[in-house]
C-alpha cells in the first residue's frame, strides 16, 4: 500500500469511530442513561432529572 492510502485508511476509520461513539452518547442519553462517565469528578454530576416518553424520574 502507499503511504496515502495508509492515510486514507486512518482516517476513515477513525471518523468511523467517532460516529459510532457519537450515536452511542446520543442512544443512551435519549434513553435517560447516565453518559456522564467520561467525565471529571468535578463535573459529574450525583443525579439528574430525566424524562422519557412523559414520565419523569430521577437517575
Amino acid at each position: 500500500m502507499s503511504p496515502l492510502d495508509l492515510v486514507k485508511r486512518a482516517t476513515l476509520r477513525k471518523q468511523r469511530l467517532t460516529e459510532a461513539q457519537l450515536a452511542h452518547l446520543r442512544v443512551t442519553a435519549y434513553r435517560g442513561v447516565d453518559t456522564s462517565a467520561h467525565l471529571s469528578p468535578t463535573i459529574a454530576r450525583g443525579s439528574a432529572a430525566c424524562t422519557y416518553r412523559g414520565v419523569a424520574y430521577t437517575s
